[in-house]
C-alpha cells in the first residue's frame, strides 16, 4: 500500500505511523490531503477542512466512488485508515457513506452514444 500527502512531500510505502504523523500535520495547510493507494483507481483519501475531515474511497472505478455524510475526527480516520492499510472493512460500518455521481450528464451522453456506435460497426463488420 503506498501513501501520499503531497503538501508534505510525501509518497512512500505506507505504515500505521507515517499515516498518523500526516493527519495530524495536515490542518492549515495548502492541499491538506492524504491518499493511500492499492491500485490506479483503488483508493482512500481524506481531506482535511476547518470542520475536520472528509474521507473518501473508491473502489476500482469512479462509479465505486464514496464520501462520508459528514465530517469525521482525525482518530476516527486515523482508525479507518489503518483499517484500510490492513485490507479491512470493518470502517465501512463505523461511519456514513454516500455514493458520489462523478460522471456527468454529458459523460452518459457521450458513453451511451458510444456504445450505440460500436454495436452499429460490429454488426456492419459482421455483414
Amino acid at each position: 500500500m503506498y501513501i501520499e500527502a503531497p503538501t508534505l512531500g510525501i509518497a512512500e510505502e505506507a505504515s500505521e505511523d507515517l499515516i498518523a504523523e500526516i493527519l495530524a500535520k495536515l490542518p492549515y495547510r495548502e492541499d491538506p490531503f492524504l491518499i493511500l493507494s492499492n491500485g490506479d483507481l483503488t483508493f482512500m483519501q481524506t481531506l482535511w477542512v476547518e470542520s475536520g475531515f472528509v474521507l473518501e474511497y473508491q473502489e476500482g472505478s469512479i462509479d465505486s466512488h464514496y464520501v462520508t455524510v459528514s465530517e469525521q475526527d482525525e482518530k476516527s480516520v486515523r482508525e479507518a485508515l489503518i483499517s484500510y492499510l490492513h485490507g479491512s472493512d470493518e470502517w465501512m460500518s463505523r461511519m456514513e457513506f454516500e455514493r458520489m455521481k462523478m460522471r456527468g450528464r454529458v459523460w452518459s451522453i457521450g458513453h451511451m452514444a458510444g456504445k450505440f456506435l460500436g454495436r452499429i460497426t460490429r454488426f456492419l463488420r459482421g455483414s
